[in-house]
């Protein structure tokens, strides 16, 4: 769990400060004005997040952005700025050393956790529908569910359940296009650790199918963080997770429903993304 904010448990946590790379210019004016509108105020308070942890912790606002981008083009291979380009023509942002057939071999799925028990209970998933069980009780979190474009259709990709919410314990089930079957993925522990759910190895940012999965499974201890640093502080009380992490729904990237046809999602126009690039898509850098 995130005790404090210093800098480098920002950078940890890159995707949650993507939207500090929203431009007005190069990629705010091109989308959905509702969207923009949320977008923006969640700027404003990841900005502000970083702020009052240089105001608690020492530095520069500039060393902790700087160290935030460095970390992203790590995890993911690309800078914030040219991620939300991406997501908005409704594309996947993956880990940089994501490969898709990675579980492409049968033996390495796995429809239970098989590194963990709770209460001497299995945790399993449904190949069918992703949902995730503790035994017999299914503890799935629709809400949570993230959605990814697979051949023309948009599908439910990632699902996600924990524990108690007393307790730090995250499970996420993953769909393989392959086999149009659900696998047991990953869970976090108590101590916020990612791990595999078949070799209960650490599961590092850069290895990730997908970003929102990654935000997803950060979700809770930033949560946790802000109650206990902000809760009782008048002045940032206003802050909390729904308007400060970016969100694959409610901030526009996919359809409310989750079920679509293929394609841009928050911009205006089908051109905008090569616009935003400069020219053909990926051509050229986004700073």
């Amino acid at each position: 769990m995130i005790k404090e904010l210093t800098l480098q448990e920002a950078a940890k946590n890159s995707a949650n400060f993507m939207y500090i790379w929203a431009d007005e210019d190069k990629f705010l004016r091109f989308i959905d004005q509702k969207y923009a509108d949320i977008i923006r105020v969640k700027k404003a308070n990841q900005t502000k997040l970083l702020t009052l942890s240089v105001q608690k912790y020492g530095g520069t606002m500039q060393q902790y952005t700087n160290a935030v981008r460095v970390q992203f083009i790590e995890d993911y291979g690309i800078t914030p700025a040219e991620a939300l380009v991406r997501l908005a023509n409704g594309e996947t942002v993956a880990g940089k050393n994501w490969e898709v057939g990675m579980f492409g071999i049968g033996a390495l799925h796995t429809s239970t956790f098989d590194t963990i028990t709770v209460n001497d209970e299995k945790v399993t998933v449904d190949p069918n529908n992703g949902h995730i069980f503790i035994g017999s009780r299914d503890i799935t979190d629709p809400s949570k569910t993230i959605y990814a474009t697979i051949g023309k259709q948009t599908v439910a990709y990632q699902l996600f359940g924990k524990y108690d919410k007393d307790f730090d314990l995250t499970f996420m089930s993953q769909y393989n296009k392959t086999h149009k079957k659900y696998y047991a993925q990953s869970y976090v522990n108590e101590n916020g650790q990612t791990l595999d759910a078949r070799t209960g190895k650490e599961v590092k940012t850069s290895d990730a199918a997908d970003i929102w999965g990654n935000i997803m499974l950060t979700l809770q201890t930033f949560i946790d963080w802000l109650i206990s640093l902000f809760g009782g502080n008048t002045s940032t009380q206003t802050l909390n997770a729904s308007n400060t992490l970016p969100n694959q729904k409610e901030d526009g990237f996919v359809q409310k429903s989750g079920f679509g046809e293929a394609g841009t999602i928050l911009l205006l126009a089908a051109g905008a993304g090569a616009l935003l690039f400069g020219g053909m898509k990926g051509k050229k850098q986004v700073k």
